[in-house]
């Protein structure tokens, strides 16, 4: 059974305050807490599925928009590779397809299949150099290398 959350547990969850938590909440960017002796209490699974967390913890962050917030999960480059003197990160979506963009950290939001937009982190200099022909078939491009 999913526990009930209070708002400081929710506001560590999402590294905000208990007031925006509340304000998030009010206004439809957060679910609606339950009322527990007339006390705020979200529901544990309500709030991870709104944060997008499914098997454990991910790391990410919520992004406020005109249209709302988004919450964006980083991914960090698997490998690298050189193509012309030009840098391109290969990182892996939790569905297992492999994606292809321009070495830069960086929001994707042009992935196939509706897929949630998220954060390339690409931090870490220290992953795997492959050539292009080694890797198994890429599900999307940003700009393919020649």
């Amino acid at each position: 059974m999913r526990r009930l959350l209070t708002p400081a547990q929710v506001g560590s969850l999402m590294n905000v305050s208990e007031k925006t938590v509340a304000r998030m909440a009010h206004d439809g960017r957060l679910p609606k807490p339950h009322l527990i002796g007339g006390k705020p209490r979200y529901s544990e699974g309500d709030v991870e599925r709104f944060l997008g967390i499914t098997d454990g913890p991910s790391a990410g962050f919520t992004l406020d928009t005109r249209s709302g917030s988004i919450y964006l999960e980083i991914v960090k480059a698997k490998y690298m590779v050189i193509d012309m003197g030009q840098r391109y990160a290969v990182f892996e979506l939790k569905d297992g397809s492999l994606h292809l963009r321009p070495w830069r950290s960086d929001i994707v939001d042009d992935l196939p299949d509706n897929q949630q937009p998220v954060f390339l982190s690409c931090e870490d200099t220290d992953v795997p150099e492959v050539a292009l022909c080694d890797l198994p078939s890429l599900a999307s491009a940003g700009r393919t290398p020649r």
